[in-house]
């Protein structure tokens, strides 16, 4: 058995299928969640990601440190259904050909980070072709979804049906019933995140705040977590920062760097992709956590620079805001196309959900996605980050019952908040990080 903190592991078995490793987890009993270090004690926890915090010399080191600190975690993630239909999908040979080409176009553009895979995999003592499969999760999906003619919303669709009732509770920060952890279905995730950003009538000096609900499935839910990597003197990497996925790079979601630049990511839907080129968590990560030359700073125009790179598999919605600098930003990619809109220095509405707005991509229209588009086109353009709040807790339209995360920056304060799952407005954050000041050196 596997010591795992969050849950009651019954038996746990591991076995080598076809070159790659398959982990089987039976009877696991999730436990209510407990306070952890540095969370605050009053916050109502739908979700209790730990924050791991790490110092290294090297990439693999970081990684390893990763993989062994979240080795529950991972391996609990990776024993559920997301992740072991996409193993079926690469062992059965439909899917092999497509794994072996993104994992060799990201590793040739991004050797740093295919080293830190490398790592997490010896740190959580799983197979590297598995941590690979996870970090390659959205271009596999995606392919998938096409090899079997379905439309990504369908069961996104009957899973969000299914759960509307329970969304009351939600709302007010309890935990709604819904459905238990690994009942989610194939692709529920496929319709996920929103992005809200507030400014002041005396624009961007006056004051601006920007927010996002992360949303995925409840099964990954219990296995997320926040990275903190320290870069040593020296280091062969960036100090950087962000919510992670098990197993996975972070950059894939809510990430910043030590220069006070955040950036979120809303998955789109392209009908088609390429199966082959560089993965999106590599493009993202190198453009938020890259080393900049020079030792200059790491701002917002050479993130976007580094977003609207050529050679992506598949595309996605990216915000950038630059605490420093005061200023915003959405990229949108597909292939080696891009667009970027900065948001205007006014109040109105910048806002993003999970569709292309200005760059015309052939795209599924997600019922989900149409849905919370329109709440926020039909609600008066957010000016403060009490409005932005109040946006993210909007159920069942907003926050939903996959709603894992939930973040909100404010200029006026110059801090991160972080939610588990609850509703901003009114419930106290689990996190509350000053983002100039996150990397600072402990007094």
């Amino acid at each position: 058995a596997i010591a795992n903190p969050d849950c009651k592991t019954e038996e746990m078995t591991l076995a080598v299928l076809c070159g790659l490793l398959v982990v089987e987890m039976v009877g696991v009993i999730s436990q209510a969640p407990v306070i952890l270090s540095g969370t605050n004690p009053a916050a109502v926890k739908r979700y209790s990601p730990p924050l791991y915090n790490i110092t290294a010399s090297s990439i693999f080191d970081a990684g390893r440190q990763h993989g062994k600190l979240a080795k529950d975690r991972i391996r609990g993630w990776f024993a559920g259904s997301d992740v072991q239909a996409l193993v079926k999908f690469v062992k059965d040979g439909e899917g092999a050909a497509a794994y072996h080409a993104l994992r060799r176009d990201s590793t040739t553009h991004f050797p740093l980070y295919a080293e830190e895979l490398r790592g997490i995999a010896a740190g959580s003592e799983l197979e590297l072709d598995l941590v690979w499969i996870g970090i390659l999760m959205i271009e596999l999906q995606s392919l998938l979804d096409n090899s079997e003619g379905q439309s990504p919303c369908d069961a996104a669709a009957k899973s969000l049906n299914s759960t509307t009732s329970n969304q009351s509770s939600h709302a007010t920060g309890a935990r709604p019933p819904g459905k238990q952890r690994g009942e989610t279905p194939r692709r529920t995730a496929e319709q996920h995140c929103t992005d809200i950003t507030a400014v002041t009538d005396g624009g961007f000096d006056a004051g601006f705040s920007h927010g996002h609900n992360e949303d995925w499935s409840q099964e990954v839910g219990e296995f997320y977590y926040y990275i903190k990597y320290t870069a040593a003197p020296g280091a062969d990497f960036a100090s950087c920062a962000g919510l992670a996925y098990p197993g996975a790079l972070i950059g894939w979601g809510p990430t910043w760097n030590a220069d006070g630049v955040l950036t979120t990511v809303n998955t789109l839907l392209p009908k088609r992709i390429k199966s082959s080129g560089v993965s999106t968590g590599f493009i993202q990560r190198e453009a938020i956590c890259g080393v900049e030359g020079g030792g200059g700073r790491r701002g917002i125009e050479a993130v976007v620079s580094g977003l609207q790179y050529r050679g992506w598999a598949d595309g996605a919605s990216i915000n950038v805001v630059d605490a420093v600098e005061r200023r915003v930003a959405n990229v949108e990619t597909y292939l080696d196309t891009h667009s970027t809109v900065w948001v205007p220095n006014r109040a109105g509405n910048s806002s993003h959900c999970n569709a292309y707005k200005h760059l015309s991509v052939d795209q599924y229209s997600c019922s989900s996605t149409v849905a919370r588009q329109a709440l926020l086109d039909h609600s008066p353009p957010p000016r403060t980050v009490d409005d932005v709040k109040g946006l993210l807790s909007e159920a069942p339209t907003l926050l939903r019952d996959i709603t894992i995360a939930n973040l909100v920056y404010s200029a006026e304060t110059g801090r991160l908040e972080a939610w588990g799952g609850t509703a901003p407005d009114s419930t106290p954050p689990l996190y509350s990080w000053d983002l100039r000041h996150f990397f600072d050196p402990s007094p």
